[in-house]
C-alpha cells in the first residue's frame, strides 16, 4: 500500500495497542509490577516508544512530503513544546499535591509518587523543569521530547531505510559502549541515545511498511513465535534465586535475549522481542476484526488516540493510587478498588479530551494527537 494511502486510513491496530499499553503502564507504576516483563524480555515501555515512533510518522510524513523538511520540523518541535508545557504541568501539579498533603506525612506522599531525595526546595524544581533530573514515572515526557527531537533531524533521512538504520544503530551502539555510570543519563531510568533506535525502527516500520508486506510470513512468524516462547520459558527463571548464576546454565541465544532485562540503554533482548511481538501483532490481530468495533475495544482505542493527556492523568492518579495504598496497607480489597477507580479514570480523561479537543488543544494540533 502507498505511503499517502497508508495516511488516509489511521490503522486502529496501533491505538488499541498503545490504549492496552496505558493501562500496563498505570499497573507497572501503581503495583511495581511490570506486566508485559513478566512474559517477555521487554515491556510496556518499549510497545509504547515503539508505536510512537509509527504515529510521528502517520502524524508528519505526510507534511513532509507536501513542505519539505524545515515546515515539518517546526510542526515537530510545536508538538516537542506541547509535550515539555505537560511535562511541566504534571510537576507542578505533584509538588502541589505534595505540599498539600504534608500533614498526612511528608515521606509517604513522597515515596508514593516515586519523588526521592530531599524535600521538595526551589533549586530541586527548577532541575526538575530544565529536565536535568527526573523522578521515577516522570522520566519518560523527557524522553519522548528527545525522541521527537532526533525525529525532527532525521526526517530527511527517512526515505532512506538503511542509511537511517545505520546512524541510529551507531548512535545505540556508541550508548553500551559506554560505562552506565559515565552516561549524562545515569540515574533517569531511560538513556535517549539508545532508546532512539526504538522510536526508529517504529519509524522505519511505518515508513517502509511495503517492504514488510513483501517478505515471506512463514520464517519470521516461526522466528517470533520461538522468540516469544524463549521468553516466556526462561523469566521464570529469572526470577528466582540470583539472576547472573540463571545466566551461567542458560545457552547463548537466550543469555542474549534475557540481557533486557537492562531498560536503560535498551539490551539486544530488549529490541528481539519487541520485534517479534510486533510482528506477531501485525501478523495476526486483524484491523477489520468485528471484536474491533465492539464498546471495550473502543474504549482502548479511544485510550491509545489520546494518550498524552491520558498518561500525564495517570501519573497523578498513580501517585494518589500509591498512597492509598501505603495508607491502607496494601490490602486485597484496596488493590482492587484502587486498580478500578485508577482505570476508569483515565478512561474518562480520554473521553473529555475527546470530546472537548478545542479546549484541551489548540485546533492546528488535534492532528497531531497520535504523534507522542
Amino acid at each position: 500500500m502507498p505511503f499517502m494511502q497508508l495516511l488516509k486510513r489511521r490503522d486502529p491496530r496501533i491505538d488499541f495497542v498503545r490504549g492496552i499499553c496505558l493501562c500496563c503502564i498505570f499497573l507497572d507504576h501503581t503495583f511495581d509490577q511490570l506486566i508485559l516483563h513478566s512474559f517477555a524480555a521487554c515491556d510496556a515501555a518499549d510497545v509504547f516508544v515503539f508505536l510512537s515512533g509509527i504515529s510521528a510518522t502517520l502524524a508528519y510524513t505526510g507534511k513532509l512530503e507536501r513542505l519539505g523538511w524545515w515546515p515539518t520540523a517546526k510542526a515537530v518541535l510545536r508538538r516537542v513544546r506541547t509535550i515539555y508545557l505537560a511535562n511541566l504541568l504534571l510537576i507542578v501539579s505533584i509538588a502541589a499535591t505534595l505540599m498539600l498533603h504534608r500533614r498526612f506525612g511528608w515521606q509517604e506522599m513522597q515515596d508514593a509518587f516515586g519523588w526521592g531525595g530531599e524535600p521538595l526546595s526551589i533549586l530541586g524544581l527548577l532541575r526538575l523543569v530544565l529536565l536535568i533530573d527526573r523522578p521515577k514515572h516522570l522520566e519518560i515526557l523527557p524522553l519522548y521530547i528527545m525522541l521527537l527531537g532526533w525525529f525532527a533531524v532525521l526526517l530527511p533521512m527517512i526515505k532512506r531505510p538503511l542509511a537511517t538504520l545505520a546512524l541510529s544503530a551507531t548512535v545505540w551502539a556508541g550508548a553500551h559502549a559506554m560505562h552506565p555510570g559515565s552516561s549524562v543519563f545515569a540515574g533517569n531510568g531511560f538513556n535517549p541515545v539508545a532508546w532512539q533506535l526504538t522510536f526508529m525502527l517504529g519509524v522505519l516500520c511505518c515508513r517502509h511498511a511495503g517492504v514488510l508486506r513483501r517478505i515471506p510470513p512463514f520464517p519470521l512468524d516461526i522466528l517470533a513465535y520461538c522468540v516469544m516462547a524463549a521468553g516466556l520459558a526462561a523469566h521464570p527463571l529469572l526470577r528466582s534465586g540470583d539472576p547472573w548464576m540463571t545466566y551461567d546454565q542458560l545457552g547463548l541465544p537466550l543469555r542474549v535475549l534475557l540481557r533486557g532485562s537492562n531498560k536503560f540503554d535498551v539490551d539486544p533482548g530488549r529490541l528481539i522481542a519487541l520485534l517479534a511481538f510486533a510482528w506477531t501483532v501485525w501478523r495476526h490481530l486483524g484491523a477489520d476484526a468485528p471484536w474491533m468495533r465492539r464498546n471495550w475495544a473502543g474504549i482502548l482505542i479511544m485510550l491509545g488516540q489520546r494518550s498524552l493527556p491520558v498518561f500525564t492523568a495517570g501519573i497523578l492518579l498513580t501517585g494518589l493510587g500509591r498512597w492509598l495504598l501505603l495508607a491502607w496497607h496494601s490490602s486485597a480489597i484496596a488493590e482492587i478498588l484502587v486498580t478500578i477507580a485508577g482505570l476508569a479514570g483515565i478512561v474518562v480523561i480520554a473521553w473529555i479530551s475527546a470530546l472537548w479537543p478545542r479546549v484541551i488543544w489548540r485546533p492546528g494540533e488535534r492532528v497531531l494527537i497520535g504523534a507522542m
